[in-house]
């Protein structure tokens, strides 16, 4: 007898099986890559508000100061409130020599043209250089 053609074509080619490889790989590193990029976008928006929260709450802290302050003086960006004396240092704002917020880029204090109050600007930046600035100004309750 001769020779049976087969007749079950069950089952996959070898080229077909290795166009399935290549698409799931391509798949995985989309879907990898989509999540260290939501990843690495998280951290540096958590790193943003962080800083942001840092600014606001030592801007709040002297905010209470002043508005109890008997006495009020500023001298090269130092701000001294009754004895309480807050300065920038290499990137950190210190008040009373102990830090309150790291990442300072700028820390400027100046009086009022009245003198019964100030003009506060600080600059922060984070890893990302991202610069996040708040100004008011803070005056003594009489």
């Amino acid at each position: 007898m001769g020779l049976k053609k087969m007749r079950n074509h069950k089952g996959f080619t070898l080229v077909e099986l290795l166009a399935v490889l290549a698409l799931l790989g391509l798949v995985i590193m989309l879907a990898g890559s989509v999540s260290w990029f939501g990843n690495k976008q998280y951290s540096s928006q958590l790193e943003e508000v962080k800083q942001q929260s840092d600014v606001r709450l030592v801007l709040k802290q002297i905010t209470k100061d002043v508005r109890q302050a008997d006495s009020l003086e500023v001298t090269n960006n130092q701000l001294t409130i009754n004895g309480v004396i807050y300065r920038s240092n290499g990137g950190l704002l210190l008040r009373n020599g102990q830090t309150i917020a790291e990442g300072i880029e700028d820390f400027q204090a100046e009086p009022t043209e009245l003198g019964n109050g100030v003009t506060l600007k600080i600059k922060s930046a984070s890893d990302t250089h991202q610069l996040s600035e708040i100004s008011t100004v803070l005056y003594i309750r009489e």
